[in-house]
Order: C-alpha cells, then sequence, then structure tokens
C-alpha cells in the first residue's frame, strides 16, 4: 500500500562487474584515500549554521544570519555533483564544506569553499550547490536572503563482494525484479522543517533475491530520512537477477524520494 506521507521511485541500475561464471577473479580493490576530518562550519543532515557576522539589511550583498526570528532556508531542490576523473582515478573521497547564500527567492546567489578536499572536486561543489533551490529563510513572514553553511560529500561507489557476478551485457541476463518494496516513513522532524528529496543508495541482490550491502553514495538529506531510506530498503524482496536461466547476486542503485 502507497505510504500517503512519501512517494518512492526505484529506478535500478545494474552496474558492470567481473563475470564469475566465465572463470574470471575479480581484482583486489585498492584503498581508497579520505581527506582528515577538520572543524567545519555545519554538519551534514543538520540545519544550516550561521555565518560569523550578521547584517540588519537583508540581500544577497548584505545577507543575514540565521538566529532568533529568522528561519533556516530549506532545500528543495539538490542535485548531487559528479566525481572528476582525476579524483576517482586518485580514489579520493570526503567532504567539502561551503558558505553559501541563499538569495529571498531561495537560489544561491554566491558559494565559497570553506574548506577544501581536491581542486576538481571543489570547483563541482561549487558548480552544484549553485544548481540548488532552497524554500527560503524568513523574517517576520517575509523571505530574506541568508548566508550559511553546507557540506558536499564525495564518496566512490564500494566493490561488490566477490560472489556479485551480474551484468546485463547478454539478452539472457535479466536483472533483478522488485516484488515487495515498502515506502520509508518522514522522521517527524523531517515533517516540522518540510524537508524533500531523494537518498541515492547501492545496494546487492543475493542469490535468494534479499538485500545486503547497503552503502549511501549520494549527499545525505538529513534529518533521519537517509536512516529511514536504509532501513527499509533492507526489507524489500526481489527477484533475483538470472544469467543464461540461473539465478546471480547483483549490485543495483535505487534511488528512494521522499516527498510530502
Amino acid at each position: 500500500m502507497r505510504d500517503r506521507n512519501a512517494a518512492l521511485s526505484v529506478r535500478p541500475v545494474v552496474l558492470a562487474v567481473a563475470l564469475a561464471w566465465s572463470g574470471s577473479a575479480a581484482p583486489a580493490s585498492a584503498p581508497t584515500q579520505e581527506k582528515p576530518a577538520d572543524q567545519t562550519p555545519g554538519q551534514q543532515g543538520a540545519a544550516p549554521q550561521t555565518s560569523p557576522a550578521s547584517g540588519e539589511k537583508s540581500s544577497a550583498q548584505n545577507p543575514l544570519d540565521v538566529t532568533k526570528g529568522v528561519s533556516p532556508p530549506i532545500a528543495i531542490f539538490r542535485p548531487e555533483p559528479q566525481y572528476t576523473e582525476e579524483a576517482r582515478r586518485a580514489k579520493v573521497q570526503g567532504t567539502v564544506a561551503l558558505w553559501i547564500v541563499v538569495s529571498a527567492d531561495g537560489k544561491v546567489s554566491d558559494a565559497r569553499v570553506a574548506r577544501s578536499l581536491e581542486p576538481s572536486l571543489d570547483r563541482q561543489a561549487l558548480t552544484t550547490v549553485k544548481t540548488w533551490e532552497f524554500k527560503p529563510a524568513m523574517r517576520d513572514g517575509v523571505p530574506v536572503a541568508v548566508r550559511v553553511s553546507v557540506e558536499v560529500t564525495f564518496r566512490l561507489a564500494f566493490r561488490p563482494p566477490d560472489n556479485v557476478v551480474f551484468s546485463a551485457a547478454g539478452k539472457d541476463d535479466i536483472p533483478p525484479q522488485p516484488i515487495s518494496a515498502p515506502n520509508p516513513e518522514y522522521t517527524q522532524q523531517a515533517r516540522r522543517a518540510q524537508l524533500q528529496g531523494t537518498v541515492v543508495l547501492e545496494l546487492v541482490v543475493n542469490k535468494k533475491g534479499h538485500v545486503t550491502n547497503v552503502t549511501e553514495i549520494g549527499p545525505k538529506l538529513g534529518l533521519g530520512l537517509d536512516g529511514r531510506a536504509m532501513k527499509t530498503v533492507r526489507k524489500w524482496k526481489y527477484h533475483p537477477a538470472t544469467s543464461k536461466g540461473e539465478p546471480v547476486g547483483a549490485q543495483i542503485r535505487v534511488r528512494v524520494k521522499f516527498h510530502l
């Protein structure tokens, strides 16, 4: 039964991995590089934090702080950044922290890096956040421009277990098909904040159609919705993927949408 509180969209994308049935062995994965955790202006998934200084008049050139009497902006459109080839080859992972100005119309009018990760990923983060859209901050019932901190996290997709061998390369290869995919529920905190968005997950569907190895690969949505999505997806059931008529494990990607 469809939950009236959350709309769910599932779009599996089968990822090519080593074909175990052909006798080839998957190479060992190289360790990834993780930037050390520095002090950031805000925590991902939490309400945006305020900047050090505030102005009395609100404009894109003189934004306010999110303080008492000023409600924070709420993201309503938050696309994910793409990895650059140089960062992927170097296996760089981590978080870019930024200060952004959200104008009274909900658009991002300025963005600056507060904590760098890697030059090409910094540029990707800047480019992406400038496309984000928000329900604007409010003061006395009037939309105002504010400066807030945000984080953009880059995570490389995990390497699937060696027994995950599915690749939709042949005409006899069939990806896993969902047979039970219950919708996640909103958290009270996310509902009060009217938070909407998408959680992107990678998972493995084993030969029995059970979900394992659930990993979040996109930016966190926050306010408990990421955990709700992962907990719910672990309960999903599938007809397993098949290759040449035999059930096989498969790694897929799903998108869980939260919409009020």
